[in-house]
């Protein structure tokens, strides 16, 4: 689809009906699955955002699209800046992330500063897979 106005070179946030369906309703959830897959997507143009143990800088771009998991790193600031303001810190810690992580679909390191999120895609797929089947397919999944 082409706009009908010209918008400046800015961050959005997509949040697809089957991302809503699949995180259980949950909008927060969804919201920051996007922002995270679309952080995972950008994989291959950012040094920060690494694959998980096993694929080295070279090996990237070959086993990227097939890695099980991968990790990232942000900050929960970074996060919100990420989703718009969309949602804000203790919406994502309170809401977001305990629904991805019961889920199955994110891992979290919050150790330090810079939290490790470690994506799922295997799950996500699955789950993506059966919403082309019907709502009542992902909650079997």
């Amino acid at each position: 689809m082409q706009w009908c106005v010209s918008f400046p070179e800015e961050q959005v946030v997509i949040v697809r009906p089957s991302l809503i369906t699949i995180c259980a309703g949950s909008y927060p959830a969804a919201k920051l699955l996007s922002v995270l897959l679309y952080r995972c997507s950008l994989r291959r143009q950012s040094p920060l955002d690494v694959p998980l143990i096993g694929a080295s800088h070279k090996t990237r771009e070959k086993t990227a699209d097939h890695d099980p998991s991968w990790c990232l790193s942000r900050t929960q600031v970074q996060l919100v800046t990420d989703m718009c303001g969309e949602l804000s810190a203790k919406t994502l810690h309170d809401v977001a992330i305990p629904t991805l992580q019961l889920l199955g679909y994110v891992d979290v390191d919050a150790s330090g500063a810079v939290h490790r999120y470690t994506l799922h895609l295997n799950p996500i797929r699955a789950a993506l897979t059966a919403c082309r089947h019907g709502a009542d397919q992902v909650e079997a999944v």
